[in-house]
Formats: C-alpha cells, sequence, structure tokens
C-alpha cells in the first residue's frame, strides 16, 4: 500500500468507545512507517546517486579545468617558442646583414686592390715589353753590325778566295745559299764558294729564282744570264754565268 499526503490528510479513524480503533491505527501507522522507509530507502538512494553523480562531475570539472589549464599552458609556451623563436631569427638576420655587408665591403676592397695590382702588373708588363723590345733593338743592330763587318771582312778576300772559272761563253763558281735569312745579301766566302742570303724559301724553286736575280744584280747582268747547273734542290750549287769574265766578277763583287 502505498500513501500520499492527500491520503493521510484524508485518512479518517473509525469512532470507538473511547477514541480511534486502535488496530486501524497502528495498520496505518504501520503503512505510513513503511512507506517513509521505502522513501528514506528512495531517497537514500538517490541521494547516493546524486553524490556519485556529483563525484562524476566534480571529477569532469577537474579534468575541464586540468585540461583548460594545460591548453593555456600550452598555448602560453607556444606563444613563447613563437616570440623567442622570432626574435632568434630576426638577431639571425640582422647579424646575417651585417656579416654579408662586411663580407661584401672586404670583398670590394680586395677587388680594388686586385684591380690595382693589374694595373701595376700591366704598367711592369709594358714597361718590361718596352725594354725587352728595346734590347731586342739592340741586339738585333748588333747582329747586323757584327754580320756587316763579317760580310765586309769575307768581301775583301772574295776576289783571290772564291772558286771562279773562266767558260767560253763566261764563268762558272760555287754558291752555298742560305734561305729564309732576314735579307738578300752576300755572306763571304766558304770553302771556295760565294755565301749567299735569301728570303726566299727553298719551297718549288723559289730559293733558286731568287739567286739568279740577286746574281744577276750583283754582277750586273741580266737574271736570264744565270743558270743553276747542279745542286738546284740543294744548297750547294754550281753557278754559270754568262757574258762577264773572272776579273769582271771579282771586282764587281768586290766593289
Amino acid at each position: 500500500m502505498k500513501l500520499t499526503p492527500a491520503d493521510v490528510q484524508r485518512q479518517i479513524f473509525s469512532p470507538r468507545f473511547r477514541g480511534f480503533d486502535p488496530d486501524e491505527v497502528r495498520t496505518f501507522l504501520a503503512a505510513v512507517a513503511e512507506e517513509m522507509a521505502g522513501l528514506q530507502r528512495e531517497k537514500d538512494h538517490v541521494e547516493q546517486q546524486l553524490r556519485h553523480l556529483e563525484l562524476i562531475v566534480t571529477e569532469h570539472r577537474e579534468r575541464e579545468s586540468i585540461l583548460k589549464n594545460t591548453l593555456l599552458t600550452a598555448q602560453k609556451a607556444s606563444d613563447d617558442i613563437r616570440e623567442t623563436a622570432r626574435r632568434e631569427a630576426e638577431t639571425i638576420v640582422k647579424q646575417a646583414d651585417l656579416q654579408g655587408d662586411r663580407l661584401l665591403e672586404l670583398a670590394q676592397n680586395r677587388a680594388h686592390e686586385v684591380e690595382r695590382g693589374i694595373l701595376e702588373l700591366r704598367g711592369h708588363r709594358s714597361a718590361l715589353r718596352t725594354d725587352i723590345r728595346a734590347i731586342i733593338t739592340r741586339l738585333t743592330r748588333l747582329l747586323d753590325l757584327q754580320e756587316e763587318a763579317e760580310v765586309e771582312d769575307n768581301l775583301r778576300f772574295l776576289k783571290r778566295r772564291v772558286d771562279f772559272r773562266d767558260t767560253e761563253d763566261g764563268l762558272t763558281l760555287r754558291v752555298r745559299v742560305q734561305p729564309r735569312s732576314s735579307k738578300d745579301a752576300l755572306a763571304g766566302e766558304r770553302e771556295g764558294a760565294l755565301v749567299v742570303r735569301l728570303k726566299a724559301p727553298p719551297v718549288d724553286g723559289a730559293a733558286n729564282e731568287a739567286l739568279a736575280r740577286f746574281l744577276g744584280k750583283a754582277l750586273d747582268v741580266a737574271p736570264s744570264a744565270v743558270r743553276i747547273v747542279a745542286g738546284t734542290s740543294g744548297r750547294n750549287k754550281l753557278v754559270a754565268v754568262s757574258g762577264i769574265s773572272v776579273a769582271t766578277a771579282r771586282a764587281r763583287l768586290s766593289a
């Protein structure tokens, strides 16, 4: 039997002699007591569940608080790391800029020094080239003078030392050619042969033609009067000259 407050309020006890019926009263009280006991048990159970739920809620709130604090701490740490990284990056960039400027300045100074060194070396090279050219010119002049002196000394002996031979229409003489010389010139006598220097190379008869022209001019005869009898492909040649005597040839070569 379940009782409600309204049931308790409307409960009417049957009158008896000398008061209410004790049995009904006891029965009702027992029912009320049982109902109250059930309510107390339900209340206790509800309170126990409430306390359990409160513990769960408290635990969740604590976890939430811990999570919030953790997130805030992580966010703060992240912000601190980001700020530190930004400052360090700015410092590194500034240092790199300063170092780059110093390196650029050093490189520019070094480039200027190298450029000055190159200009100085060019000046020294130009001066040295000029000095070398002057020395070469002087040496060349000395060699030319020495060669001229040797030629003059040799020419003084041409009249009696060059082996001229009379022929029916002129003479023959032995000639030693020195091709690819700096100029066409008489260079004296060697073992009875007239030494002649020619600028022409010994290629395709160029030296032979040059020799005919040179001897024709030196002996005052036409180049066609000069004929190479032997040694056309060598340095030692036998040359025949028509229209001139040995005495005239010696005189003209020694003049």
